[in-house]
């Protein structure tokens, strides 16, 4: 979801911003090379997320990050983003491209 959601969008990716037909293109090659793994939902995975999702205000941005966020930290992944949102989250590990 958030990397579908970041490759089509123009503020990340300017002028090189996919449709979303290509999108799935790109994300359906990233699924059969070998580095990529998909993984199921942790037990836990709501608590984690609801603890990241506790602000005060409106914004709609947050809940992707928080999710993806949440799955790191119960897996005990790094996540790989070009999203610099995901310096700003505490305690994961985030690789920045």
């Amino acid at each position: 979801m958030g990397f579908l959601r970041l490759i089509t969008n123009a503020h990340v990716m300017g002028a090189d911003a996919a449709t979303q037909k290509q999108a799935w293109k790109i994300y359906e090659a990233l699924s059969r090379d070998e580095r990529v793994i998909f993984l199921n939902e942790s037990p836990g995975i709501d608590g984690e997320w609801s603890k990241r999702t506790q602000g005060t205000s409106s914004s709609t941005n947050t809940w992707t990050d928080a999710y993806l966020a949440a799955f790191a930290t119960i897996r005990g992944l790094r996540i790989v983003s070009f999203d610099r949102g995901f310096k700003k989250l505490a305690g994961i590990d985030a690789l920045i491209l």
